[in-house]
């Protein structure tokens, strides 16, 4: 069970009395009486019956997951802190409409009871663990084996079913951006088409966001996590109308409807008919081993499920923020290791972030961006503080070469939102705020940036932390366990200008007087991509003048499919750039290969050159590498791409660098361009 200094302790679940379902089922596995067990606890239990019972059914599963909301604006899923997860033994009738042509079914609720049989809160990351009896769970699997298809249908699409079993290993170069030059078997584009077939294409959305970023080294968690994910954000609707229709044009809806409202003739929801119409739960996969007919009523389905509540308002009383539950966790995994992920509705309370750094407050002033040091003992190894740059991540390669000898020290400007971590606590202060020189400018206080924390104190407690309009913040009480605590200022850098920053902290008496300040520490910001730009001239074998190709619907016609070869001209410049990357591809007949000379500083990979910046200084170059298309290969169409990065990087966390001490190479900001020519 997850509970942490911010989060209270639960009940064991050993020492919770059995309800009278639990009763029931431990009765039905066991063959124990169940007024024998009824009202009692685990330990009782164990105790006293411990020979009569199967000793694997006493044990307890464990089970782990995470409560997520997603940011509207990014798409990014952030942690829902301190949200209660309530975990239910249910059982529900279902009807279940199987829509002729489609690959999903979908089922409608009614007649549905639970019994809570535990209770577990997240922690300032949205994590939780509860503990379940091994015989509900073996309950569940028993009551599906019995029953033809339905270990199939229950389960909710995820994106790595659409991904062959044997491929999964190879998860990590299949999104590799450019590719390999010899690609492997099953590729996102590959993959792209089947999501796009049933419609996933929130699914595509995220896998692209993902994809794109990846470099060669990167961790692959991110993406591994990806694909386990729901292939649906949400549940989708089924194919049919809401109401009863009118008009011979939809009849097979109206008979649709009509064999639903027959059906639900016989239960006591009768009145309800057309109101369950919006209790629709799915997609799930279909079953396709036996004939599954449109509408088919299924009684009496067990299963464990979840509901999720949090104090979102702040009255002392906590609302629903995920309520529907059903089939959530894949019980017949053996070893149940893949979280339950349960995303949260719009209302609930979610964190800005769940990696805060743990902090010894000796002195006061700002110490870690995100969670890298910048001042301190340590923080000369990773940030220059007159510079601004961090010294880590992105080093050069005097070499060129992108898996050549690094030199240090890096220049790696920051970008994105920045999360300022220090001490805050001065004698006789009351009030902080962070002031800034832009460019050696005059100081200017920040005063437009709030944020909100989050602490456990018998329920949700939430606080906005904002700036007055002089830029001063409360210094709240050290005693007071708020989450993200040690946070100075949540600073979006993507509404600055870019440049350097020099920043420090202010101290103001009651009267909000500035009393104390501390050493300014320098920021150089850098949320710009690079300029990029590719030209193509071309020349037929045995011609030795070249042809510039126009930039939209370049053709080139050959006599009798002689070699052509071409000359690309790759422009790119950045305010910081860390390398770029240039490559040819065909539509999959082959026949382009790179010739002529190597630009000073590049290398030759697969069918491309690429460079890596030799020294801080080296964020500009024009290169004309040649490619040639040899005699004989079919007409279609052959492109050229390229790549170029910044070396601008952020130390939130979230993508690997504090695993590696922030000796890594992120390309978190690029731009890319292609020429596409049609040869025939």
């Amino acid at each position: 069970m997850t509970t942490s200094k911010r989060t209270p302790k639960m009940v064991p679940p050993e020492k919770r009395p059995l309800t009278k379902r639990q009763a029931q089922r431990l009765a039905a596995v066991s063959g124990i009486a169940v007024e024998a067990i009824e009202d009692r606890t685990m330990l009782d239990i164990t105790d006293k019956l411990r020979f009569q019972i199967d000793p694997k059914l006493l044990f307890f599963r464990k089970v782990c997951g995470r409560v997520v909301k997603e940011d509207p604006a990014t798409g990014e899923m952030l942690p829902v802190p301190f949200a209660t997860v309530h975990i239910y033994d249910t059982d529900c009738n279902f009807w279940l409409y199987a829509p002729t042509g489609w690959p999903w079914v979908w089922l409608y609720p009614f007649g549905c009871s639970k019994e809570e049989i535990a209770t577990v809160h997240t922690d300032e990351c949205g994590n939780f663990c509860a503990f379940i009896p091994r015989w509900d769970i073996d309950y569940v699997l028993q009551w599906r084996r019995e029953r033809i298809c339905f270990p199939d249908i229950f389960v909710r699409p995820r994106i790595d079913d659409l991904i062959p079993w044997e491929d999964i290993p190879r998860v990590k170069p299949k999104f590799k951006f450019p590719p390999d030059p010899e690609p492997d078997p099953m590729p996102f584009e590959q993959l792209k088409p089947r999501l796009q077939s049933i419609g996933a294409y929130d699914a595509i959305q995220r896998i692209e966001n993902i994809a794109l970023k990846m470099e060669a080294g990167e961790p692959v968690k991110r993406m591994q996590a990806e694909l386990k994910r729901p292939l649906f954000a949400a549940s989708i609707r089924p194919p049919m109308p809401q109401t009863l229709p009118e008009g011979a044009d939809n009849e097979p809806a109206m008979q649709a409807l009509s064999e639903m409202t027959e059906l639900m003739a016989h239960s006591r929801e009768q009145s309800q008919a057309l109101a369950l119409m919006d209790r629709f739960i799915g997609p799930f996969f279909r079953c396709h081993d036996v004939w599954l007919p449109e509408w088919t009523t299924v009684f009496d389905v067990p299963d464990i499920t979840f509901e999720v509540t949090q104090d979102v308002d702040n009255d002392g009383d906590e609302e629903p923020i995920y309520t529907e539950g059903f089939f959530d966790v894949r019980w017949d995994s053996s070893n149940l290791n893949d979280p339950v992920i349960l995303q949260a509705s719009t209302i609930a309370q979610a964190s800005l972030t769940c990696k805060t750094p743990q902090l010894q407050c000796t002195d006061v002033g700002i110490l870690m961006a995100g969670l890298m040091p910048v001042t301190g003992t340590d923080g000369g190894l990773y940030h220059d503080r007159v510079t601004g740059y961090a010294l880590r991540p992105n080093k050069p390669r005097p070499s060129g070469s992108w898996t050549g000898a690094q030199s240090a020290p890096a220049a790696a400007p920051y970008h994105g939102t920045l999360q300022l971590y220090g001490c805050n606590h001065h004698p006789n202060a009351v009030y902080y705020r962070l002031v800034y020189s832009y460019n050696n400018g005059p100081w200017i206080p920040f005063t437009t940036h709030s944020w909100k924390v989050h602490r456990w104190d018998n329920g949700l407690k939430s606080k906005v932390i904002s700036p007055d309009a002089t830029g001063w913040y409360e210094i709240l009480p050290a005693n007071i366990d708020w989450y993200p605590d040690h946070l100075l200022l949540n600073w979006p850098t993507t509404g600055y200008t870019d440049g350097l920053y020099n920043i420090k902290m202010q101290f103001g008496n009651a009267a909000k007087t500035v009393i104390h300040e501390t050493q300014e520490v320098a920021f150089r910001v850098d949320n710009s991509r690079p300029t990029v730009g590719l030209a193509v001239d071309y020349r037929l074998d045995g011609d030795f003048v070249w042809h510039p190709l126009p930039a939209v619907c370049a053709v080139v016609h050959r006599q009798n499919q002689e070699a052509v070869h071409f000359r690309v001209t790759a422009t790119m410049s950045a305010q910081h750039a860390r390398s770029a990357w240039i490559w040819g591809s065909s539509c999959g007949a082959g026949g382009l290969s790179r010739t002529g000379p190597v630009p000073a500083k590049w290398e030759v990979i697969g069918p491309g050159i690429r460079h890596w910046h030799t020294d801080a200084g080296d964020n500009a170059a024009v290169v004309q590498p040649e490619f040639t298309l040899a005699a004989g290969s079919p007409s279609g169409v052959y492109s050229f791409h390229l790549k170029a990065w910044e070396r601008s990087f952020n130390p939130a966390g979230h993508d690997g660098g504090y695993e590696h001490d922030w000796n890594y190479d992120p390309g978190q900001k690029w731009r890319y361009a292609n020429f596409t020519i049609a040869v025939f």
